[in-house]
């Protein structure tokens, strides 16, 4: 198979799981990135040669987490669950992954809306159960 038609077999695949990614220099400054990452940052205009803290205010005050990741200090520095509203009015969880390969410092974001939501959905059963077996407690009179 020819090395282009598996990079646009691997581009589909990250597309259809919700994964977006941007290569970053040293410096954490973007190279190139996915067709979907411009729409995720909410801009028209390039994001070449930019830092991820310049375009989204989730990476504000995580410049050591950065450099300690671009330092292979740690191995990555997450932000989960940023919860994000697209221009359509419809909303989305993202989860944010900064990581360092052996050639390139990535910026993987992740849509964790399904996730995010059967957490809730969980949440809410959970409460309601607690809710359920506290009034089932009083009428039987053990409270």
């Amino acid at each position: 198979m020819k090395a282009s038609t598996q990079l646009d077999l691997l581009r589909f695949i990250l597309q259809q799981q919700g994964v977006e990614y941007a290569v970053c220099d040293g410096g954490w400054r973007i190279e190139a990135h996915s067709p979907g990452f411009a729409s995720l940052a909410g801009s028209q205009k390039t994001l070449l040669g930019r830092r991820p803290d310049e375009i989204f205010d989730e990476f504000e005050g995580t410049a050591a987490e950065l450099e300690a990741v671009a330092q292979r200090a740690i191995p990555q520095f997450q932000i989960p669950h940023t919860y994000r509203e697209r221009p359509d009015g419809s909303s989305v969880y993202l989860t944010f992954t900064a990581v360092a390969t052996a050639s390139a410092l990535l910026l993987i974001i992740t849509d964790t809306t399904q996730e995010v939501q059967l957490m809730q959905r969980l949440m809410q059963e959970r409460n309601e159960v607690m809710l359920l077996q506290q009034r089932l407690d009083v009428a039987s009179g053990h409270v």
